[in-house]
């Protein structure tokens, strides 16, 4: 029987290729979504490690090495270490915070902090960074500078930079290096100046190591100098560990790395996979249909049921191997291509060689054959089950089977019950509180309401078919009307290409449903959240955080200014629970007014009184009129009475008393943050311009504007829309090429048909129609019921969503789910256009005597 079915693979060579692309394409998308998980972890794994470079033993303080300037490095353990036998090198690696200036004149921050200044290496062999460009600084004055600050701020190496001392005063330095530091944390997150000792200790003044470094003396063991350095230095107080234990969990950071993006890549290829699985079915079930007579005449030859299965289940094992090494040929393309698609997003994979272990080839062999094995599944137990006497029949004789009131049933039974099932979870994930953690459980139920439709299909596609064929039918006469008989007439096929195509619109929509609501919901907590302009924040810098109250005094006296304003806050603790005390500066009453108030009445707040946010009010219990301890963390005070719930405000607290309460309370507290509105004769450039020319004096703060929130939210959903877009296309090509294999099969078993109508009239131009609108028919059908069940589905996932978080309702963006509608219609009458010109290529005589 094997030699059989090679033989028939060998015969029907088109036939083969057109079964084995769904699976080539799937495979190829799972092994190179491993090929870019393996290629990442590499590459993040070299770039991480660069700090641990030739280290043979590391000493850190608890908690990991020192450069967040909370954890210390005795200066005494560099000596213990040095005087260690067997250590050959030995670098004191010390840091400290000091900020670059920008082209505008401002500390580069990131996240609100300033950059580092870390030591050079005392030799190189225990340097921590790649050299890019130029020479290591020597002397006093001379600084080398990250790559990406050096890019931000346009530099080559001989120019200068300014940086800002903890003081406030500026030094020019010039620079001589371009250095790599790798992905490793902080380094990755600042700007980062290396310095010479004198310069570190002049602009900087660390304290002590932020770790230590050395390297193990020719023919020391590693594991044995880690041992008599950690005699030495002792393991209370830090941590002593080999280089190759650095590594090991400079590692396990770098698989992170890969981590979040994987997952969803993993999910896409799970989805293309189960959509190679229903197009392989529906074209092996065609095909066993159209081999009646020769599996019969096996039959009549001897050839018992199990041999039949058998020969049919290893044409789909063979087809399965040979379509996964196509794939996994493939794969090394589709790795490189996710991991430019990373780049394009911003999320850059550093440079490596592509990595494929022998476990991406067995994976990809074992899922490709497993796939096609379980798609050939049903149609081998069709074929084991045809009578010998089917050898006698004329033509291929598929016919659409009749269904047993036993298989409605089971079908009407099961399609309720999955349905109800996915009713329920959906139900639970919109459970009050859920919040995020309700939207695993609603799309658990969504997936089960999906089965229950696709359950469902087969029963109704013929119907959905000749509706949606009705309007095409008048418009379009006699070929749109024989596209669609010829569309419902095998409901079992059409179900099957219709839900492969519908299960990546189903999800693109819903994705694209979810990501419009919170594009609106953001946009519109960006309104009510930031009133205003402009908001000024101090950038941290040893421990300071404190805006000068010159800088208001500036800004209020420009022009350009409408309102500025300060607000201040403190740390506080409401009946148990850290939170933010804030207050607004009472000088503009109407900012007050700008309070997102749920319940209560700000009104009443004063002595005695707090309001709370509505996530505070969740957590404690409480609401308008309870009483709430709102106190420092060391000094308890009175009970307060709560007048007002709110929800979105122009302060970071979820708490709001008074400004002279605040003082009271939890003692003269600096602003924080200065809130700007510009002028009603201003325009947004022209305040921005003046805030920059007052802020020139000023190169500890930042500025954030509404416009920019606006840009960054715009871009973040984008991003994934773009992403889910991409994933997705697979699905949707493998189910277009689903369409295009079936289509160009049931031409073949057509032939007679074709040919009787042509003979009674029909032209050839119209026969091509008639295959093109019948593609075009199972495209739109597949469409609109994926858009349907996306628009649900995704309406149930933001509105639970909205309830826990927010207030409006779900967002359905029309034009690009009719966008969605119009490309899956046509790619999917594109497809229809080979098997429809080679179904008018047979001559008609030909043809009608064709068996």
């Amino acid at each position: 029987m094997i030699a059989v079915a090679l033989a028939g693979l060998r015969t029907h060579k088109l036939r083969t290729l057109l079964t084995s692309l769904a699976i080539a394409l799937g495979v190829s998308f799972l092994a190179g979504t491993l090929i870019y998980r393996d290629t990442a972890e590499a590459a993040f794994f070299v770039d991480l490690a660069r700090p641990a470079a030739n280290v043979d033993v590391a000493v850190e303080p608890r908690g990991g090495a020192g450069y967040g300037f909370d954890r210390r490095v005795d200066a005494s353990v560099l000596d213990a270490v040095r005087n260690v036998p067997g250590v050959a090198h030995v670098d004191g690696r010390r840091s400290g915070p000091l900020g670059v200036l920008g082209r505008n004149g401002r500390v580069i921050a990131t996240e609100g902090f300033v950059g580092l200044a870390v030591s050079l290496p005392s030799t190189p062999e225990l340097a921590m960074y790649r050299l890019v460009a130029g020479t290591v600084p020597t002397a006093r004055g001379e600084a080398a500078l990250d790559e990406s600050t050096v890019n931000r701020l346009g530099l080559r190496p001989g120019g200068t930079f300014t940086v800002v001392d903890t003081d406030g005063r500026h030094h020019d330095l010039r620079l001589t290096a371009v250095v790599d530091y790798g992905a490793s944390v902080p380094f990755a997150w600042f700007t980062v100046v290396g310095l010479g000792e004198a310069d570190l200790t002049a602009l900087v003044e660390p304290h002590d190591y932020a770790e230590i470094v050395a390297t193990a003396q020719p023919g020391v063991d590693p594991d044995e100098l880690t041992r008599r350095v950690r005699a030495a230095v002792g393991s209370g107080e830090y941590r002593v560990f080999a280089g190759d234990a650095l590594r090991w969990q400079l590692a396990r950071e770098a698989a992170k790395y890969s981590e979040g993006l994987l997952s969803t890549l993993l999910a896409a290829a799970l989805v293309a996979l189960v959509v190679s699985c229903l197009v392989v079915r529906n074209t092996f079930t065609i095909l066993v249909a159209q081999r009646t007579r020769q599996l019969a005449l096996l039959r009549c030859v001897g050839a018992s049921r199990k041999q039949i299965f058998a020969l049919v289940l290893a044409e789909s094992s063979v087809v399965g191997l040979v379509a996964s090494a196509a794939g996994l040929a493939l794969s090394a393309g589709v790795g490189r291509l996710l991991i430019l698609g990373r780049d394009l997003f911003g999320d850059a994979v550093p440079d490596h060689a592509l990595v494929v272990r022998p476990g991406t080839i067995a994976a990809g062999l074992f899922v490709g054959a497993l796939t096609a094995v379980a798609a050939g599944t049903l149609p081998a137990l069709a074929a084991s089950r045809i009578s010998p006497l089917a050898a006698l029949r004329d033509g291929p004789g598929l016919r659409a089977a009749g269904r047993s009131r036993f298989v409605v049933a089971a079908r009407l039974v099961g399609s309720v019950g999955f349905g109800l099932v996915g009713l329920a979870l959906m139900a639970a994930g919109r459970r009050p509180g859920m919040g995020f953690n309700g939207t695993p459980v609603i799309l658990a139920g969504a997936m089960a309401c999906f089965v229950g439709i696709v359950v469902l299909l087969p029963l109704v596609i013929g119907r959905l078919t000749a509706l949606v064929g009705w309007l095409p039918g008048r418009l379009f006469g006699i070929t749109a009307r024989l596209a669609s008989s010829a569309a419902t007439r095998n409901p079992g096929r059409a179900a099957a290409n219709t839900t492969a195509l519908m299960i990546g619109i189903a999800l693109m929509s819903m994705f694209t449903v979810v990501l419009a609501t919170a594009r609106v919901q953001g946009e519109r907590e960006l309104a009510e959240n930031f009133p205003i302009d402009f908001v000024v924040d101090p950038i941290p810098y040893s421990g300071s955080s404190v805006l000068p109250d010159a800088i208001v005094e500036d800004l209020a006296a420009r022009p350009e200014m409408g309102l500025v304003a300060r607000t201040r806050t403190a740390p506080a603790r409401a009946n148990g629970y850290q939170t933010i005390v804030s207050a607004i500066d009472p000088a503009d009453p109407d900012l007050a007014g700008t309070v997102e108030v749920m319940e209560g009445s700000l009104a009443d707040l004063g002595q005695g009184t707090v309001a709370i946010r509505r996530s505070l009010a969740y957590e404690t219990g409480l609401g308008v009129g309870d009483d709430v301890d709102v106190s420092a963390w060391d000094a308890p005070g009175p009970a307060r009475r709560i007048v007002a719930v709110y929800d979105d405000a122009p302060t970071r607290g979820d708490a709001l008393v008074t400004w002279s309460e605040l003082d009271d309370q939890f003692g003269r507290v600096a602003g924080d943050e200065i809130l700007i509105r510009r002028a009603e004769a201003s325009t947004v450039d022209a305040a921005h311009a003046a805030l920059d020319a007052v802020l020139d004096r000023y190169p500890l703060v930042s500025v954030e504007s509404r416009a920019e929130r606006k840009a960054a939210l715009d871009k973040e959903l984008n991003k994934r829309l773009s992403q889910f877009a991409g994933l997705l296309s697979i699905s949707t090509i493998i189910a277009i090429l689903g369409i295009m294999s079936t289509l160009a099969l049931s031409i073949l078993e057509r032939t007679r048909e074709s040919a009787t109508l042509r003979a009674l009239g029909l032209g050839a131009g119209q026969l091509r129609r008639v295959f093109l609108l019948e593609a075009l028919l199972m495209g739109l059908v597949a469409a609109l019921l994926g858009v349907g069940f996306g628009i649900g589905a995704g309406w149930v996932t933001a509105d639970s969503l909205i309830t826990t978080y927010g207030h409006g309702r779900p967002e359905i963006p029309a034009l690009q789910l009719a966008g969605y509608v119009a490309l899956a219609t046509l790619a999917a009458m594109l497809a229809g256009i080979l098997p429809a010109r080679r179904a008018t290529r047979t001559a008609i005589t030909a043809a009608m005597s064709d068996t």
